[in-house]
Order: structure tokens, then C-alpha cells, then sequence
């Protein structure tokens, strides 16, 4: 039976490759360091090999290279190592190490009172000249020329002195000592810190030990600037620096100034407030931060800030500087700026018009954003109860800080005074009626209705004109009443207007029949009526025929014959319109109307 076996798939097939490839990019640069480490290690012992060589060629040529004197120096070129067989050419691919051509690979060897010092110059290439190693002694010291030296090693302070002050904590003076033909083991010096130019304070000196080994060229050691600022010298001497030939270094000298300042200045704020500043004061807040710093000086003796908006919390002037560049940061003032007004609500007022009592407007600080509102001078109202139709602000609210805001302003709407009314009559003794005119207005809610009785009121006027007239059926004088109501409710009785009937005074000349010139009416004595044929009264009828004798007793006319009232008339029938009255009150026969009467008016006043 078989079993079918299970491979990797696809995916997992690539997972894998990836991995794998991850991994050698990981690898590749820690491969090529190690592999350069090999290199500059293969290097480093060929060189070594190189300098054992100029030492066996020095100790079969030291006659030839300098003779019976007891300093000197010596560069051992390559080419002469491989001719004395001492060396060969480095054994590594296709590199070369031989320069035949600049001479940069060689052994330089010093002697100095009989002693020897070796030094080493290198330089590798490959078969393209490109270089691959490079250790060449050209560059850390002039060409071998046989120079003697005698001087010893260096002593060197690193600064000198402080350029301007400093104000580093850890600041260290580095001392040195150098020698390029290399120094002997465990060299030392002193030193002492000092505040006098010539160190003539100095009580104690501090010894430093180097520990270096032999063969060295150079050994440093770093020391401390004093625990207190202020300015400084340093004093260094020799105890013991030697290079490898024994020639000693005596240094004693003095370095410096060192100008140590590593002290903040000191800051005093002012200009804070404990009050409000308003809008009342022009300008703003200015805080200040005074420096003062006893060793490097202040950089700038005051500083300040201002502020003009709005503000309220704890802000600093800023930070003061010495020249040492040691900073600090002036302590915070309270800044109390409110300019701006607070809000306020207002309410009350009149949504309709009043006729009584008072009205009351007020308004409420609703919120201030910085100082709060000033509850002592919060709310502010007003109540008004004159005539008026107009916005009033209920008053000031403040804040805190002293703001004020003037509150929005509400509408007032009260009147308590009755409208007015004129009542006027014109053509009075107008036989056609009295024309009367009514003029209404209110000065503050208008007239609503210029009225004669509730019935009216539903149309609204401010005037009425009308004409009136006698009720000939009534013998009371008319009356008419008129009212006014404004648009607040009050209401105002008018100038009342009487018109009274009034008989028309007559003029008895022009009161005439077309054939007699007696006039009816009401004469005094019978002298005053006559016919124009006649001498005693008469009544005449319309044609001017048919005279009869009448006669007047107690103010009436008589027939003379029977003595009867209504009898004096003629036969033709008189006619009487409407508006005549007859001399006679039995007027059902006076119907003729080719005569006419005389009329009777009635007027109005």
C-alpha cells in the first residue's frame, strides 16, 4: 500500500526564501567587518615583522647610518630590507606593499645618546594602485633628516586660559605630556589652582601620576576647576617627565586667567498686581525682572513683559543672562487684565400699552469671563410710571475688574393721558343743518376711535364729520355727544353740541302777493296792513278781488261780519307748501297754488 507524502507548498516555499534572505542581508555586514578586522590584523603583523627587520638591518649597518655619533636618524628604505634578504613583500591576494615608486613604506630609526627608537611607515595597494592599507609616517612628523634632539618631552595645558568666561560646572583643564620618540613609564607633574596672577596664594600643590607605559608618545590627564567661582590661575610643574632617552622636562609655569562663573544671576520681579486693570487705563500691564550677578556681570540689567489683552494668571518677565551665559527665570507676577465688558441680560419692559401704575425694566450681569460680575452693583433696574414711548436701559452692570456695560435697551409703552378732541360748528343759522367737525389725536398711543356711541366704536376714526339737524317733531333742543379713545384704553368726552330750532326773523318787504302790498304777519296795528285802494286792514285774496273787511283783536284777525276766525278768505284757495304757515292757523283750505304766502324759516344754532 502507498502513502502519498505531503511537500511544502508554495507559500510556504517563499516564507522560507524570504527568511533566508533576511537573515544573509543581516549577516553580510557583520561577515565584510570581520573580514576587514582579519585584514588590518594581517596588516598590523607584517608592519611588526617590517620594524624587526630595520632593527637586524641597524644592527649590521649602524656604522653606515650614523657613524660613530651618538644621535642621529635613519629611514630604512624597503627595497634595502629585501636586498639584505631581512623581508619580503606582504603575502596577501594580489597586494603590494613594496611603493617602489613614492617610498612610502620604510623604517625610520632614531638614536639618541647611543639608544635606538624605531617608527614605522606603510602603504599597501592592490593590482589597480587602489590603496588598501595606510599607516604612513609623512603624516604625523617631518622627514628623518638627522636632526638631533635634546629638548625632552612637552608639557602641555589645554586651554591656556578661558576665552571670556565659562560657566560649566565640569569644566576641566587637560595637562599633557608629549614626547614623539616616545616617554618612559609613570611620568608626573603638580599642579595648584591660585587667585593671584603669580600663584604667590598657592600653599599646596596636587600631584598627578600619569601611569602611562614606556614607549608612549603622549599621556593626559584631565583636572577639575575649583569647587567656587571666581578667577583663576593655574601653576603646573615637573616632578618627574622623561622621554625615552632620559632627557627630562622642567617645566614651571603659570596659565590662565580662568574666569569660572557658573552661577545663575539672580532675578527680582516686579509689576504684579493684586487688583483689576480696566478699561479706564490706557495701555496695559508690564511686568519687570531685575539681574543682578556679582562675577560676569548681567548681559542686560532689567527686562520686562507687557501684556494688553485680556488676561488673568502668573506669567514671568522672562529669564536674565550673565555674561558667563548662565541663565535664570525671573519668578512669576500676577497678571489681572479685564477690559472687557460683561454681559448683560436685560428684561421687563412693556409688551402693551399702560395706563396705571408702573413699569419696570432691569437688567442682569449674566457673565464675565475673567473678573466675574460684581454682585454689589448687580442688577440694575429702573421703574417707570410717566408718559412715555420709547427704550430705556434699565442701567450699568459692572464686573470686578470695573467694566460697565450699559444693558440693552427694553421698550416702555405707558400712557396715562386721556386723548384730546376739538368740536367745531360751522354754518350755523343754515336752514339745512349745522355742519359739526371732530378732531381726535393722541400724542403717544394714537387714537383709536373718535366715537358718538358704543355702536361706532367698531370703526376706528380720528375724525368725524356730520351735519345736524332740529327734530321738527320734538321741541327738545338735539344734543349729540361725542367720545375719543386712544390706543392705550383711555377714553375722553367730548365738547357736547346742542342745536336748537329758531324762527327766522322776517322781512316784511320782501314778503308780498304779485297784486297787494300788505304783508302778513305779525303787525301791531292794523295801520300797518292796508290794501293799496284801501285805508283800513284788509285781507286780500291771491287775485287781488273779492276784498272783504277784517279786523284784529288780541293779536288775530276777524272777519268783521261774523267775527269768525277763518272766515276771512276768499273763495280762491291759497297754497300752502311745506314749510309756509299761514296767517291763519287753518290752513286745510289753503291749497291754491297760484298764490303764493309769505314763508316761514325755521334755523339751526
Amino acid at each position: 500500500m502507498f502513502h502519498k507524502q505531503k511537500g511544502f507548498t508554495l507559500v510556504e516555499l517563499l516564507v522560507a526564501i524570504s527568511i533566508m534572505s533576511i537573515i544573509l542581508i543581516m549577516a553580510i555586514p557583520s561577515i565584510g567587518a570581520i573580514q576587514q578586522r582579519n585584514a588590518n590584523k594581517r596588516y598590523k603583523n607584517y608592519g611588526e615583522t617590517l620594524v624587526s627587520s630595520g632593527k637586524l638591518y641597524t644592527d649590521s649597518n649602524n656604522i653606515d647610518m650614523f657613524g660613530y655619533e651618538q644621535d642621529g636618524c635613519y629611514d630604512i628604505k624597503f627595497e634595502s630590507m629585501v636586498d639584505k634578504k631581512l623581508t619580503k613583500d606582504i603575502d596577501y591576494k594580489d597586494v603590494t606593499c613594496a611603493d617602489k615608486t613614492a617610498q612610502r613604506t620604510f623604517v625610520r630609526v632614531k638614536r639618541l645618546d647611543g639608544q635606538y627608537k624605531y617608527q614605522l611607515s606603510m602603504y599597501c595597494v592592490d593590482s589597480e594602485g587602489n590603496m588598501t592599507y595606510s599607516d604612513l609616517m609623512t603624516d604625523k612628523e617631518p622627514i628623518c633628516a638627522g636632526e638631533k634632539s635634546y629638548l625632552g618631552p612637552e608639557v602641555i595645558v589645554n586651554p591656556e586660559k578661558t576665552n571670556g568666561w565659562n560657566n560649566d560646572k565640569n569644566y576641566k583643564v587637560s595637562i599633557t605630556v608629549k614626547d614623539d620618540d616616545g616617554l618612559l613609564e609613570n611620568n608626573e607633574l603638580e599642579y595648584a589652582w591660585c587667585s593671584k596672577s603669580d600663584c604667590s596664594d598657592v600653599t599646596s600643590y596636587t600631584k598627578i601620576s600619569f601611569k602611562n607605559k614606556r614607549d608612549v608618545k603622549k599621556a593626559s590627564e584631565k583636572i577639575k576647576r575649583p569647587t567656587a567661582d571666581g578667577i583663576y590661575y593655574l601653576a603646573v610643574r615637573t616632578v618627574k617627565v622623561s622621554d625615552v632617552f632620559n632627557h627630562a622636562a622642567n617645566v614651571n609655569k603659570i596659565f590662565g586667567p580662568y574666569k569660572l562663573d557658573a552661577t545663575p544671576p539672580t532675578c527680582e520681579s516686579s509689576g504684579g498686581r493684586t487688583t483689576w486693570l480696566n478699561s479706564s487705563v490706557a495701555g496695559g500691564q508690564t511686568i519687570y525682572g531685575k539681574c543682578t550677578d556679582n562675577l560676569s556681570g548681567c548681559v542686560e540689567d532689567e527686562i520686562k513683559k507687557e501684556f494688553t489683552a485680556d488676561k488673568k494668571g502668573n506669567e514671568s518677565p522672562g529669564t536674565v543672562r550673565d555674561n558667563a551665559g548662565n541663565i535664570t527665570t525671573c519668578e512669576k507676577q500676577q497678571i489681572m487684565i479685564d477690559k472687557t465688558a460683561p454681559i448683560c441680560k436685560s428684561s421687563g419692559g412693556s409688551s402693551s400699552w399702560r395706563t396705571s401704575g408702573t413699569v419696570t425694566v432691569s437688567g442682569v450681569c449674566e457673565s464675565d469671563n475673567l473678573s466675574g460680575c460684581n454682585a454689589s452693583r448687580n442688577p440694575a433696574a429702573k421703574q417707570l410710571s410717566t408718559d412715555m414711548n420709547q427704550n430705556v436701559s434699565p442701567g450699568d452692570v459692572y464686573d470686578n475688574a470695573g467694566n460697565k456695560k450699559t444693558c440693552d435697551s427694553q421698550l416702555v409703552m405707558i400712557d396715562k393721558t386721556a386723548p384730546t378732541c376739538k368740536v367745531t360748528k360751522s354754518n350755523n343759522g343754515s336752514t339745512s343743518g349745522i355742519t359739526v367737525k371732530v378732531k381726535c389725536s393722541d400724542a403717544l398711543s394714537g387714537v383709536s376711535n373718535c366715537w358718538t356711541s358704543s355702536t361706532d366704536k367698531t370703526v376706528t376714526k380720528k375724525s368725524i364729520t356730520s351735519t345736524l339737524k332740529y327734530d321738527s317733531s320734538s321741541s327738545v333742543n338735539k344734543i349729540k355727544k361725542y367720545r375719543v379713545t386712544d390706543n392705550a384704553g383711555n377714553t375722553k368726552a367730548c365738547t357736547k353740541v346742542t342745536v336748537t330750532k329758531k324762527v327766522q326773523k322776517k322781512d316784511y318787504s320782501s314778503c308780498k302777493t304779485s297784486t297787494n302790498s300788505c304783508s302778513y304777519g305779525s303787525v301791531s296795528s292794523s295801520s300797518d296792513c292796508k290794501n293799496s285802494g284801501h285805508s283800513t286792514p284788509c285781507c286780500i285774496d291771491g287775485s287781488g278781488v273779492g276784498a272783504q273787511t277784517c279786523s284784529k283783536r288780541g293779536g288775530t284777525w276777524y272777519n268783521a261780519k261774523s267775527d269768525q276766525r277763518g272766515d276771512c278768505i276768499t273763495n280762491v284757495s291759497k297754497n300752502c307748501a311745506g314749510g309756509w304757515d299761514d296767517k291763519w292757523q287753518n290752513v286745510s283750505s289753503c291749497k291754491n297754488s297760484s298764490t303764493r304766502k309769505c314763508q316761514t324759516l325755521y334755523y339751526y344754532e
